[in-house]
């Protein structure tokens, strides 16, 4: 096995977390901000590839000043991490000549913005899953050799191959929009590890996969394949072949939000209807 080459731990400690390595002498460990170009460029100066695993921690919950205020002008919003991060990032790459990129983002960007959750996501977290895929589109069009990861759900558990479950791997190319089960959510170890893997697959150059572990105890669906290990399935992907557009997130959240407020109206006015007749009664 050959050695690992050289590598650059670029993070931003703001939550009281640790560093992903600080004890493998091939590993420089360094902080920064992603939303920092001038940190961020000088992270990625010297490497051969990124994996770029960024997001908004802790969660950044929509306000009502973000009606007027500029998104971008804000640190801790989406559009300021999720999308002028991964911007300074592509920026970096370019000006020092750095031709691969790998970006995690989740399965929401791949669904339509009439998902009840990619909208419910929305009016929740900062309109998190526009600003994603804004970031995608940007890659794309940044001429990088990328390979976009977008699994299911994180979660602190041990690897599939470790609990015998099996790991379900999806590329853009074969399905437009996602065809795995959502809910079964998968490891952080093994998105770490496909993060890695694709990078010696020429195949996922340019290509978007989605990823998620299924139980031992649940049939796999018909369309797919499973396996223990990631390289049983990487050979598989292939190059995205359509473009991808940004989508009208703010018009189905309203209509999501317009629903709500009705269902929510109409709850309330059949329990205060249905205290009155109780009460009449009561009375009489």
């Amino acid at each position: 096995v050959e050695p690992a080459a050289p590598a650059t731990d670029f993070f931003s400690d703001t939550t009281g977390r640790a560093p992903l390595v600080v004890n493998d002498s091939q590993v420089e460990v360094c902080q920064g901000d992603v939303t920092d170009p001038e940190a961020v460029s000088r992270a990625i100066e010297g490497v051969v590839a990124v994996i770029d695993v960024h997001g908004v921690a802790p969660l950044r919950f929509t306000r009502l000043s973000d009606i007027w205020s500029d998104p971008l002008a804000d640190s801790s919003h989406p559009a300021s991490v999720n999308f002028k991060g991964v911007l300074n990032i592509v920026s970096a790459c370019q000006a020092h000549g750095v031709d691969r990129l790998v970006r995690l983002t989740g399965m929401s960007v791949a669904m339509k913005a009439s998902s009840p959750l990619v909208w419910v996501f929305c009016l929740l977290l900062s309109w998190t899953v526009k600003w994603h895929r804004r970031a995608e589109i940007l890659i794309r069009e940044s001429g990088l050799n990328y390979t976009v990861v977008q699994p299911s759900g994180l979660k602190d558990f041990a690897a599939a191959h470790e609990r015998g479950d099996m790991l379900l791997l999806e590329c853009e190319a074969a399905s437009p929009l996602p065809a795995l089960p959502p809910a079964t959510g998968i490891s952080r170890a093994d998105v770490a590890s496909l993060c890695v893997e694709v990078l010696g697959y020429g195949g996922c150059n340019k290509a978007t996969v989605r990823c998620v572990s299924l139980p031992q105890f649940k049939q796999v669906p018909p369309a797919s394949k499973a396996a223990s290990e990631w390289s049983q399935l990487i050979p598989s992907v292939k190059p995205d072949t359509q473009a991808l557009t940004d989508q009208s997130y703010v018009t189905y959240s309203l209509v999501g939000l317009t629903l709500i407020g009705t269902v929510l109206c109409a709850l309330c006015y059949g329990i205060a209807k249905l205290v009155w007749i109780i009460s009449s009664a009561a009375l009489r």
